[in-house]
């Protein structure tokens, strides 16, 4: 049995550009920083490796096993993560624009501060996950698991802004966000049709045109959330739940 101590095995050459490495056993291995542009990894074995800063633009990851992986500030434009295991691993600001992330499964992630823009979560699991100020515009997220996902916003200090979770124009249709930390954020003109988000913490969040036609609320904290414009048909709250929110 490997030792836990043992320092990640470093890989010699860090130009893997469209290799062709289905079903290899990376588990471990440094990676940090590595071109891995449109390589072949699916099926592979890297769980708990390191992949910093590491270009896998256009990758193909598919049932990949990433758990517990450290892939900060990665480059995965267009990749394809499908049926991929990601859970518990770190993607603080990784850039998931446009990638395939169908089914994949990213349980006890973290995306913070990542940038996802038009990403397809279709049937993901997210469920604990940490995605605070993240930027999921225009995503995909239909039938994702999202349930005890936080997605509250960061005080940055550099800048010394609050910056919040952007999910504006997004499509949760039939997504689960029971319990999920959604104060704060930013999901005008979204799609959430069909969406359970009983026990959700939707504090002076906007919800603006945002489609709400048969969702759960029930229990939902809708303070100061702005629901001016959403379409509210047979969606399951309150009236003490509507009163306390901005409506006109």
């Amino acid at each position: 049995m490997e030792n836990k101590n043992t320092p990640p095995k470093t890989v010699q050459t860090r130009n893997l550009a469209n290799a062709k490495l289905l079903n290899s056993n990376f588990q471990g291995h440094d990676l940090n920083k590595a071109d891995l542009r449109n390589a072949d990894l699916s099926g592979s074995n890297l769980r708990g490796a390191s992949l910093k800063e590491a270009n896998l633009t256009d990758a193909k990851l598919t049932r990949v096993d990433l758990s517990g992986a450290d892939l900060n500030s990665a480059m995965l434009y267009k990749a394809d993560l499908s049926e991929a295991d990601l859970s518990g691993a770190d993607l603080t600001q990784a850039n998931l624009k446009e990638a395939q992330m169908i089914e994949t499964n990213l349980s006890s992630a973290i995306l913070d501060n990542a940038k996802i823009t038009g990403a397809n979560f279709k049937k993901a699991k997210l469920q604990r996950s940490s995605l605070r100020a993240v930027n999921l515009r225009g995503a995909n997220l239909s039938e994702a698991d999202l349930s005890e996902s936080d997605f509250s916003g960061i005080f940055q200090k550099s800048s010394r802004k609050y910056e919040i979770s952007d999910l504006s124009g997004t499509d949760l249709t039939k997504a689960k966000l029971k319990n999920a930390k959604m104060q704060r954020a930013d999901l005008s003109g979204a799609d959430l049709a069909g969406a359970d988000l009983s026990g959700a913490d939707l504090r002076q969040a906007n919800l603006s045109g945002a489609d709400l036609k048969g969702a759960n609320l029930k229990g939902a904290k809708l303070k100061g959330t702005d629901l001016r414009k959403a379409n509210m048909e047979g969606a399951e709250l309150g009236f003490f739940q509507k009163w306390l929110a901005i409506t006109d």
